[in-house]
């Protein structure tokens, strides 16, 4: 049986649960929609990084990688996207189905998933300098390295000539 439920967290953060016992796994996404501008379009870019870099609790990439073991190989991505006027993030989580672990994994993969968004590793009251700065030069490595990808360049190219 499919079910798709759709959680309103907060104004412009949605939940999407989506369900179906003929798979073995659940997905989650969270999506914090932004209004599209030029002003904070690399800002969201950026976010989406930096969130995916900790939390509170598990702030390094080997803390998030143990810890996603432990949930039996849990899957975690953030991304962003535009649609029309709308920046959107996205934090992704997929994790085997419940059934098959005879643990609630997937309420403990929604709790890392809210955690990256509303519980995000801080120093001092910021995101971790290091960490803002590493995906402020992976950033700008990806914009310099669409020129090598032909198909993600002419799609680029076609938005900027016709938008």
């Amino acid at each position: 049986m499919r079910s798709i439920n759709k959680y309103d967290i907060r104004q412009g953060i949605n939940l999407y649960y989506i369900r179906d016992d003929k798979y073995k796994t659940t997905s989650m996404t969270l999506y914090l929609n932004r209004p599209l501008s030029r002003e904070e379009a690399t800002k969201n870019a950026l976010l989406s990084k930096v969130l995916s870099r900790g939390t509170r609790k598990y702030n390094t990439i080997s803390d998030i990688n143990t810890h996603l073991e432990e949930l039996y190989g849990t899957l975690y991505n953030f991304d962003v996207s535009k649609k029309a006027n709308i920046h959107s993030l996205h934090c992704s989580v997929s994790n085997i189905a419940d059934k098959y672990t005879g643990e609630n994994i997937t309420a403990e993969s929604a709790r890392l998933m809210l955690d990256f968004v509303f519980d995000p590793y801080l120093v001092e009251g910021s995101f971790c300098k290091e960490y803002v700065e590493g995906e402020k030069q992976n950033l700008k490595d990806d914009i310099d390295a669409i020129i090598n990808d032909k198909r993600s360049y002419a799609n680029m190219r076609v938005i900027e000539e016709m938008c």
